[in-house]
């Protein structure tokens, strides 16, 4: 009897552990392979694709203007149109790499585009672009950046830097003037070519220095001449400057060029300062060195409630952008009075009169020009126009005339 008994209890014993295994411990492996079943180790059915990196990219029109002049033309005896228009695109992907190109518009006597129809096909209207390139900002958090470009780069000396390398507003004079081939005189000297920008920006937007090391090709003639700039900017709540200094070797039977400037902005904060642009934009090294290499902007500004005033006085270079001038020597003394506030109330009107003294001619050497403006800002787009008075060229009615609009747009 115990034997029949501990035979049974035996049995009972190994049947609850079999049923445990079959319940509590997990399925083993099935040897065909049923697709019910997941293994337990190895990748999954169906993995998902590996995930590349992504960039966010905008496009943007970092500068759009245009510089129009409108005078008497006696050789076609017609009041002509001379236009220049600059736009810059901006194409920047990431955070830290960009791309950029930039297109020039130049029409001549744009008003012969709705009456001529082979206007458009000559050298009156052209567009074509200005410059491209390639680069890279605050490299490895270390304020250091590099750029690769071609055509039209940065103006040295100018209170426009301070827009594109601090992204604050740019500086300019109150005064401004076109040359004869309605070029604006705007800073000292700007790099034209195909070369590098190398420099380093530190973290506080105040202190930026770089170098520029490229072909020379600010004046077309020039073939097979190389360059290097050196810059330096500051940017201070109350001060504000830019300045360079630049060479280019020589190019056949020519000597090497030495270039020089700063541009400087004092100011109290509420629109009174002084405002100056002084350099050597093109000196041919061991010629005889004159007053007429040198470039002089002086322009003091005041402000007592909502009326401006200031005094300008500017000495035009002989050379500009390496190219010999109509107006070397001239020089350029302007008084504005305008009243309105272009910030706040988005107006401002007024008179500007100009004493322009001739230095290189036989007939009258100095002429007058008194010039109301009236400027306006309707959201990004900027407007100066004034009408511009000869009155000293009564006997020629016509040639008393002209007018200049700047529009320019920043977005």
């Amino acid at each position: 009897m115990k034997s029949r008994f501990f035979f049974i209890v035996l049995m009972f014993f190994c049947g609850c552990l079999t049923f445990g295994q079959s319940t509590l411990l997990p399925p083993k492996e099935n040897p065909f392979g049923s697709a019910q079943e997941t293994p337990a180790e190895g990748p999954e059915p169906n993995p998902e694709p590996e995930k590349k990196e992504t960039f966010d990219s905008n496009f943007s029109i970092s500068e759009f203007l245009i510089s129009t002049e409108g005078k008497w033309n006696q050789e076609d005896a017609v009041f002509g149109f001379s236009s220049d228009v600059s736009m810059e695109l901006t194409l920047k992907t990431g955070n830290s790499a960009y791309a950029f190109s930039g297109f020039d518009i130049e029409a001549d006597n744009i008003e012969r585009l709705f009456t001529d129809k082979t206007s458009g096909q000559s050298s009156n209207l052209a567009m074509k672009l200005s410059g491209a390139g390639f680069g890279i900002n605050n490299i490895k958090e270390s304020g250091f950046y590099f750029q690769f470009f071609t055509g039209k780069n940065d103006r040295l000396a100018s209170g426009g830097i301070f827009s594109s390398l601090f992204q604050e507003e740019g500086i300019r004079p109150f005064f401004y003037k076109t040359t004869e081939k309605n070029d604006l005189y705007r800073g000292i000297h700007r790099v034209i070519g195909t070369g590098f920008n190398i420099g380093v920006k530190d973290k506080s937007d105040k202190v930026s220095t770089n170098i520029y090391l490229y072909q020379d090709n600010v004046n077309p003639a020039n073939k097979g001449i190389y360059a290097i700039d050196y810059a330096f900017n500051l940017n201070l709540p109350v001060f504000k400057m830019s300045s360079f200094v630049g060479f280019s070797t020589p190019a056949k039977e020519q000597k090497p060029l030495f270039r020089s400037g700063v541009m400087c902005f004092l100011t109290n904060g509420k629109d009174s300062g002084l405002y100056t642009e002084l350099g050597i934009p093109y000196y041919p090294i061991g010629d005889k060195f004159t007053i007429e290499n040198l470039y002089i902007l002086f322009e003091p500004r005041f402000r007592v409630g909502l009326v401006t005033t200031s005094l300008t006085f500017f000495y035009n270079p002989e050379y500009y952008l390496e190219k010999e001038t109509d107006e070397g020597g001239d020089i350029d003394l302007s008084l504005r009075l305008a009243i309105g506030d272009i910030e706040k109330k988005e107006l401002q009107g007024g008179l500007e009169s100009t004493l322009n003294f001739i230095t290189k001619t036989d007939a009258d050497i100095f002429d007058v020009l008194i010039s109301p403006f009236l400027s306006l800002k309707t959201g990004p787009v900027f407007w100066d126009g004034k009408l511009n008075i000869s009155v000293l060229n009564f006997k020629n009615p016509r040639e008393m005339f002209s007018f200049n609009l700047i529009t320019k747009a920043e977005f």
